[in-house]
């Protein structure tokens, strides 16, 4: 038991990291990552809105619906790292604010996924 526990013990503190001062220009690369991340999800979700125009305008209000229901998750990760609550927790730059775009572009591809699912299959049945 005590060998199992040194190993994990050993292997899991290589993960850990913690920085006294990040490197420089670290924090501006964060931002811009996080800025390019939000930029693509504004695209995609512009884009999944205009699949669903152009083939079902009385069913837009879903698509609608679903950008805004995964932009509020991103958005309330953003407003909780800026107040500081949550943070990074010792790592060096701002990678909450990367993971935060991050997860707001997973969640528009998922909706463009959907979108194009639902395009192809009006396609075949026409």
């Amino acid at each position: 038991m005590k060998f199992l526990s040194f190993s994990l013990l050993s292997i899991l503190s290589f993960t850990t990291q913690a920085c006294m001062f990040p490197p420089k220009g670290l924090i501006e690369e964060h931002n811009n990552q996080f800025d390019l991340l939000i930029l693509f999800s504004i695209l995609v979700a512009v884009i999944s809105l205009l699949i669903r125009f152009s083939h079902q305008k009385s069913r837009l209000w879903v698509t609608a619906l679903l950008v805004l229901g995964f932009g509020y998750f991103p958005f309330i990760l953003f407003n909780l790292d800026s107040y500081g609550i949550i943070g990074p927790g010792g790592a060096c730059g701002r990678p909450g604010m990367v993971l935060i775009g991050q997860i707001c572009l997973g969640g528009y591809l998922v909706i463009l996924c959907y979108e194009l699912f639902k395009y192809l299959k009006f396609r075949r049945k026409l």
